[in-house]
């Protein structure tokens, strides 16, 4: 009888700590996006210039000048990626130039103030 008891008691804790509320689920399917803002993507971007740049955590140290803002936030793949967008980053977002590097190649990123981190080109357009 014991043994039956706490089988039921531990199966019902078991449920209880697995179930997302229904609201958050209901609120998934509808956005179809995951935590992490970048939606049904293979991996954040920044499409700046007709190319796309994968974002990694390396900081970015000696910036050189600005290169423009991100204009356009998407977590909805339309097929064509807008230049100045990202899946990640909000509008206005600052990107930037990195000195001795080809801004084709990589670019920086500010995530906060007097902080980048480095995006590298992934793929022309």
């Amino acid at each position: 009888m014991n043994k039956l008891i706490i089988s039921i008691l531990s199966f019902l804790l078991l449920i209880s700590c697995s179930n997302e509320p229904k609201e958050n689920k209901a609120a998934k399917e509808k956005n179809n996006t995951s935590s992490t803002g970048i939606g049904s993507f293979a991996f954040p971007y920044i499409k700046w210039n007709n190319s796309i740049y994968t974002i990694t955590d390396t900081p970015a140290e000696e910036v050189d000048k600005p290169l423009g803002e991100i204009t356009n936030y998407s977590t909805t793949e339309t097929g064509e990626t807008l230049d100045n967008s990202s899946n990640f980053y909000q509008v206005g977002t600052k990107l930037w130039s990195i000195n001795n590097i080809d801004s084709s190649q990589e670019i920086a990123v500010e995530t906060g103030q007097n902080q980048y981190i480095k995006a590298i080109v992934t793929k022309d357009e």
